[in-house]
């Protein structure tokens, strides 16, 4: 992809999508990871890599949520990633492409149930991010469907981790114009 397309699409992705999410930063930086990467391979493995990031983190800070239902949505969602995470490799793989390195460790989680569930809406703004940038930047058609098939669930993720935080879980841009 050009320089110049990358600019364009970058503009766009982040006029686009900030209002889908709550931290404008880790949304650009997902969108930043995905179009530096360059071709498909190189996508899907930062693609695999942010799941990677989000399995540690769901495994190491997921733990201290206490609250009914969190801990259980922390299990499922934790299960979800490493499925991403796995189908994105194999897709990578089936590109003839090497599997990317492992996520590195996450910071230690932070104290008090809102410091995780900050944490959790930060990784999964972060893999919001790059999957829509992703969209709009693989090149194998099927792979795009495979990446908006986790796009949505990642979605629900931040949806539960919003309403968990006291936020709209679905923020106004998803609802449309009142008239």
């Amino acid at each position: 992809m050009s320089p110049d397309r990358r600019a364009l699409l970058r503009a766009a992705l982040l006029s686009g999508g900030l209002a889908l999410t709550g931290s404008a930063a880790v949304w650009a930086e997902g969108v930043d990871r995905v179009l530096a990467a360059g071709d498909d391979a190189a996508l899907l493995g930062t693609l695999a890599t942010l799941e990677d990031s989000a399995v540690k983190v769901l495994g190491t800070t997921g733990t201290a949520l206490s609250r009914a239902p969190l801990p259980g949505y922390a299990q499922s969602f934790l299960s979800h990633h490493r499925a991403h995470r796995d189908a994105l490799l194999t897709a990578l793989h089936g590109l003839g492409a090497p599997s990317p390195p492992a996520a590195p460790s996450p910071a230690p989680a932070p104290a008090g149930e809102a410091g995780v569930l900050a944490v959790l809406m930060e990784i999964e703004d972060r893999l919001l991010g790059a999957q829509y940038a992703a969209l709009a930047a693989l090149e194998r058609p099927s792979l795009r469907i495979q990446v908006a098939s986790i796009l949505g669930v990642d979605a629900r993720h931040a949806a539960v981790w919003r309403a968990a935080s006291g936020l709209d879980p679905v923020p106004t841009s998803f609802v449309g114009s009142q008239r």
